[in-house]
């Protein structure tokens, strides 16, 4: 029992820790200013400008219960993974949404889809004469490996399964 304690613990403050180095790692803002006081928000519940034990404690619960999604009482190296990802695609979601909805209503229309720039398209297509021939296509996949080896260090993926 004490060993699960300590476990659970131990979890628990990994879990807290990660989500501040996931926010550090991802490009999100950093632990200072916007960062920290986004932090200090989320966990100051009774909104007085400072963090107590009970307020850590209660964050703590409830991200373990945020990524024990099954109950059982424990959070596997899966768990946590899978809660990562999920975090992942909503950021993701977020910011597309905030990008393409114009009106701001939350939403995107088929009409604020459409009018959204074809940025890639617009790479691709190097004379602007409004379409990509063959040259060019060979020429923007080669740029996009590029990119990606420099963000990635692999930079043989297109998505496509080549390696």
């Amino acid at each position: 029992m004490k060993k699960t304690i300590i476990i659970s613990t131990l979890a628990g403050s990994a879990v807290l820790l990660t989500g501040l180095v996931a926010v550090a790692q991802e490009g999100g803002p950093s632990l200072r200013g916007e960062g920290m006081n986004r932090m200090l928000e989320n966990v100051d519940t009774n909104k007085d400008g400072m963090i107590d034990k009970a307020e850590v404690d209660a964050k703590k619960a409830s991200k373990f219960g945020e990524i024990d999604t099954n109950g059982d009482g424990v959070i596997t190296g899966a768990d946590i993974m899978a809660h990562r990802e999920a975090e992942r695609k909503k950021r993701m979601a977020e910011r597309i949404t905030a990008r393409l909805d114009t009106n701001g209503d939350g939403t995107i229309s088929e009409a604020e889809f459409l009018a959204a720039p074809d940025r890639m398209f617009d790479r691709a297509d190097r004379n602007n004469d409004g379409v990509v021939d063959a040259e060019e296509l060979e020429k923007a996949k080669k740029k996009m490996k590029k990119r990606m080896k420099d963000r990635d260090g692999r930079g043989d993926r297109l998505g496509r399964g080549e390696r």
